[in-house]
């Protein structure tokens, strides 16, 4: 019995050891680029996107928080928000490059725009 626990316990180890040194690492680009990435903050309070404009690099996120008692859908060229009742927020990542016009849906003055670079 012994040595079937031993021969069992061996055998696990070699699994976990194999499976360690044979997964992929981030290379060290790959973590400066991991720490790099940043969050941005848009607060939509009184009818405006606050910044309304604004540019970031590719990769980071914004999150837009509702301090309004009314509800706000932001709308993008190919996607919107879900409904944002007060204290809501809605994270978004930008990976490429571009200009990203957004507005809200319920209240189309409100405009903002985002520049990645």
């Amino acid at each position: 019995m012994r040595k079937e626990v031993l021969f069992f316990a061996l055998f696990v180890l070699a699994v976990a050891t194999i499976a360690v040194f044979s997964s992929p690492s981030l290379t060290g680009n790959q973590i400066k680029s991991i720490q790099e990435i940043q969050t941005h903050q848009v607060v939509i309070k009184n009818n405006y996107f606050i910044p309304p404009e604004f540019t970031i690099n590719s990769g980071d996120f914004v999150i837009w928080k509702n301090l309004d008692e009314s509800n706000h859908k932001l709308i993008f060229k190919d996607l919107s928000s879900p409904l944002l009742n007060q204290e809501d927020t809605f994270e978004l990542s930008f990976p490429k490059k571009g200009t990203y016009e957004y507005s809200c849906e319920i209240h189309p003055e409100m405009k903002g725009i985002i520049f990645v670079e």
